[in-house]
This record gives structure tokens, C-alpha cells and sequence, in this order.
């Protein structure tokens, strides 16, 4: 077996007999031109040989219109069986002719020698690679950032299933709008992005213990902001080069085993032996390569600089798709949270009367646009036109304001936070699709979801039924929640991350 880094999630799988692409984002910029590959990818010709697609959920970084236009139509795609349907038919406009739905935990048969499984764990997926006894298991994004007892019900499952274990290539980073760009009195947002970081790294090296592959590297965080006001986001990301220090130095080793790989673009697996091909790590033997995020992406951040104000005529309507947006999902809430909220969304792009100001009277909304924010108002979330009209124009739309960073939220007042009123408003203002909703547009599909996928199917029960709040991400929500008042070692403390000695704690 041989594995390919391409860049991000994406790699370039040849087991002998087929060759497999995952998770295909090698071209351009996701979630609204906001996230942008770095380093870019090396060799994207390879890809051009595929044979099979695996996708492991429809988050745009793993899920990329463009980059899947750019691969052979011939290709036979693979899709995770999930609640919310779709994926087949935009596959299928795409122009790809054989896309398979994969139900969750069932063996596809490849060729004679190459197997395929999914795990699904919500609207993520783990894909399991077999080829003549050797097992690669790609967990994406489909652990680090879950509740431990989410992570150790998957791990299990997998141990129980292919308890030895070749490869594994595991995220290790964050991609959400909380906490980075939630903005309060006494919040450090450096410390704070920190220590989110961090623990997701820890993740990585805890879920890599207890699989206990020959071999394991780190993935699926290859992307920069380009945000003058979001770029320091970058500075915080856990380096991926500190891995293999970081798990000895926490993990230990057993008899050498498992080892942490770094790869970049352009790297190879061949049979277990790690071949450096990858032109970056020259650069790296003598600094990082953050300093390259301005070379490779000069005209972007200089058309960033340039950006103008919106012309009135172009905002026609806007007050109004916001204000419908808000009514659809004001459902999701009770009337004694809505009743009485108030809250300001500032489109930055906007000359004059930048500024919309929401309240409810009761269960009932209104929007009005204005030239300075409501004095009511208990948060500002400032974004663009572009973006609040991304967010709007589609089911999955609110991915960039939510995963993308497409927001700054200002919140005057930390009761909010603490009573939770800042999610709601991002949920009133993003369009996305509840799972435990969603039943009601797609019932027989979501039956059939949980039906078929025994580990999702496991952990829901337990939390829909109150057995276990450790199922339940509520329980880590409002664990971090928490974060947002104190400072990083005390996040450290709360989440178990251990202490380290301060000549490495520096570097982190």
C-alpha cells in the first residue's frame, strides 16, 4: 500500500490493484473564499489516475465542488449514508455516473484484495482501507474534537473490528467559530485559542495510544485565514512538527511503537517506510513556513486590502432574507428564551446603515437596519454581505459563518455567555439543518440512518435518554463554555491535559 499527502485531508491511495483518492480539496478556497490550503499542494497530477472517490462527509474542505469537477469522472464514488439526503444527486450533476451511499459498518468489496468500511459518527465518517492484511484507517475529522466518551466509543469499535492496526491519519486541529471568534470583557483570545488548539492535539496522541497503529500522522489542518482581522487564528495552530515530542513526552512509547509521522505535500508511505519527497521540508529544517503564507498568496491579500463598499443596489432585500431567516429558525427555541432578545448584526461591507438590529417582541422578530447598533442589543456580530448572503442562500450555507470564521461576535455582557444566548443568535442568523429535526422533512431516511449505524445509534439512545450526559455534547459545551473566563493553564486543568515542563510548554 502506498499513501500519497497531496494536501489538507486529501491523499492519493494505491493499493496495487486500485487507486483511491479521499476527501479531495486540492484546488482553490472553501467555505466562502475564506480558508485557503497552505501549504499548497505539490502534485495534484497523480490525482488524475483516480480510480475510486471516498468522501467522508460534505463539510466544504472535504467535500469540494471544484476540486471534484477536476477529477476523472470514471471514478466511482463513495458516500457515506447519512440523516440529511442530497449528496448523490450533486454527485451526480457533477457528472459522475457511479456513486454509492455507503451503509455504515459494511465491508464494499474494491477488487479481489481492497476493502472499504465507513464508521459514522454524526455527519462525520471513518474510513477504513484494507488490502492484503494491512489496515489503514482514516478518522479525518470524525474524533479528535468529539467528548472523550464519544472518541472511546469509536475507539473501541475499531479496536474490536481490526485490532491490529498499519496506519492511521487523524485531524488534529479546530475549525469552528467558537471560541476564536467570540470576543468579551477579560477574555484572552491568544491563551484561549491556545489551549482549544492544544487539546485537540492532545486528542490526537490519546485516540493514537489507544489504537496503537505502527504508524500515525497527523492531517487535515492544512489551510490559512487571510483576514487581516483573523489572521492571527494561524498563529495559534497547534505545529504539527511538535507531535512526535509531545506524544513521548505524554504517551510515551511502546517498543518504538506507535510512530508519529509528519508529512507534507508530496510525501510518501510505501509499505510502512516513509519516503521524504516534499519540498517543504527544506524550509523547514530552517524555520517554519508561516513566513510563506504572504508568497503564496500575495494577490489575495493585497485584493483583500482593496476591498470596497457594496453598492445600495446590490443590498436590496437583504433586511428581509435576514428577517426570514430568523422567523424559520426561531422554531428551534422556546418563547421564554426569544421573548425580549435583542441583538445587532453589522455588515461590514455596508457604507451607510451597516447595522441591523433584531428584536423580539415575544416569539415575533423584527429587523431593522440602522446607522449605529441598538443600545439594547447584548451582541454585535459583525460580518460581511458576501457572507450573510452565503449563509442564507442554502441549507448548509451557515458552514461559513459557523466552520469558516466568517463572524466576529462581540459580547458586552458575560451573563450572555454563560446563559448561552450567543449560540442562539448565531443559530437564528446561519441556515443549517438540525439533525433532531430533520426527522420531520426525511423521516424514513433518518430511521434508516440510525437503523444502520449501530455506534451513532449507540451514543444517541443514551443521550436522547439522559442515561449518560458524557454521550452528550451538551455536557462539553458547557465545559467550554467555561473557557471563555479563564486563563489557559486553568483550561488545561478542566480538560485533564497535562502540565509540561516549562522549555516545552514555550514552544507550544
Amino acid at each position: 500500500m502506498k499513501i500519497e499527502y497531496i494536501c489538507h485531508a486529501c491523499l492519493f491511495v494505491d493499493t496495487g490493484d486500485i487507486k483511491i483518492v479521499t476527501d479531495p480539496w486540492f484546488t482553490g478556497s472553501a467555505y466562502a473564499d475564506q480558508w485557503h490550503l497552505f501549504p499548497k499542494p505539490v502534485n495534484t497530477d497523480v490525482l488524475r489516475q483516480s480510480q475510486v472517490v471516498l468522501l467522508s462527509h460534505g463539510h466544504e474542505d472535504h467535500f469540494h465542488e471544484r476540486s471534484l469537477r477536476a477529477l476523472p469522472k470514471t471514478a466511482k464514488v463513495f458516500y457515506p449514508y447519512g440523516w440529511y439526503g442530497g449528496a448523490t444527486q450533486f454527485l451526480r450533476d457533477l457528472g459522475y455516473h457511479n456513486v454509492v451511499e455507503a451503509i455504515p459498518q459494511k465491508k464494499y468489496q474494491l477488487t479481489a484484495d481492497t476493502a472499504i468500511t465507513y464508521i459514522v459518527n454524526g455527519m462525520d465518517s471513518i474510513i477504513v482501507i484494507e488490502n492484503n492484511g494491512k489496515v489503514f484507517v482514516n478518522i479525518n475529522d470524525a474524533l479528535h474534537s468529539y467528548p472523550p466518551k464519544i472518541i472511546s466509543l469509536f475507539v473501541n469499535t475499531i479496536k474490536d473490528q481490526w485490532p491490529r492496526l498499519d496506519y492511521i491519519f487523524c485531524g488534529f486541529g479546530g475549525a469552528s467559530y467558537f471560541p476564536n471568534t467570540i470576543h468579551c470583557p477579560g477574555k484572552n483570545d491568544l491563551e484561549i485559542g491556545e489551549a482549544r488548539e492544544q487539546l485537540f492535539a492532545h486528542n490526537f496522541c490519546n485516540i493514537v495510544h489507544e489504537l496503537q497503529p505502527k504508524l500515525a500522522v497527523p492531517f487535515a489542518a492544512d489551510f490559512v485565514l487571510l483576514n487581516s482581522e483573523q489572521r492571527w487564528i494561524n498563529k495559534v495552530r497547534f505545529s504539527r512538527t511538535l507531535l512526535p515530542q509531545y506524544y513521548r513526552q505524554l504517551f510515551g512509547t511502546n517498543g518504538g511503537a506507535p510512530r508519529i509521522q509528519v508529512m507534507y505535500s508530496k510525501d510518501v508511505l510505501a509499505d510502512g517506510e516513509f519516503q521524504q519527497r516534499s519540498p517543504y521540508w527544506d524550509i523547514v529544517a530552517n524555520t517554519d513556513i508561516d513566513h510563506m503564507i504572504e508568497e503564496q498568496y500575495v494577490q489575495e491579500i493585497a485584493g483583500m486590502t482593496k476591498a470596497n463598499a457594496i453598492p445600495e443596489e446590490k443590498l436590496a432585500g437583504l433586511d428581509r432574507a435576514v428577517l426570514e431567516n430568523i422567523r424559520c429558525r426561531a422554531s428551534l427555541f422556546s418563547n421564554s428564551v426569544l421573548s425580549g432578545l435583542a441583538f445587532t448584526i453589522n455588515v461590514t461591507d455596508i457604507a451607510a446603515k451597516p447595522y441591523f438590529n433584531v428584536r423580539f417582541h415575544n416569539d415575533s422578530p423584527t429587523v431593522h437596519r440602522d446607522s449605529q447598533r441598538s443600545p439594547e442589543s447584548i451582541l454585535e456580530i459583525a460580518t460581511s454581505s458576501r457572507l450573510l448572503l452565503y449563509s442564507l442562500a442554502s441549507d448548509w450555507g451557515g458552514d461559513a459563518i459557523t466552520i469558516g470564521y466568517g463572524c466576529d461576535i462581540q459580547v458586552f455582557d458575560p451573563e450572555t455567555i454563560k446563559s448561552g444566548l450567543d449560540t442562539v443568535c448565531v443559530r437564528l442568523l446561519t441556515r443549517q439543518p438540525q439533525a433532531s429535526r430533520h426527522w420531520r422533512v426525511e423521516p424514513i431516511r433518518v430511521a434508516k440512518h440510525l437503523l444502520t449505524s449501530p455506534t451513532t445509534r449507540t451514543w444517541v439512545m443514551k443521550s436522547f435518554l439522559g442515561r449518560s450526559r458524557d454521550y452528550s455534547d451538551k455536557k462539553t459545551n458547557d465545559m467550554t463554555r467555561e473557557w471563555l473566563f479563564r486563563t489557559k493553564c486553568e483550561v488545561c486543568r478542566a480538560c485533564d491535559i497535562p502540565l509540561l515542563d516549562r522549555s516545552f510548554a514555550s514552544r507550544l
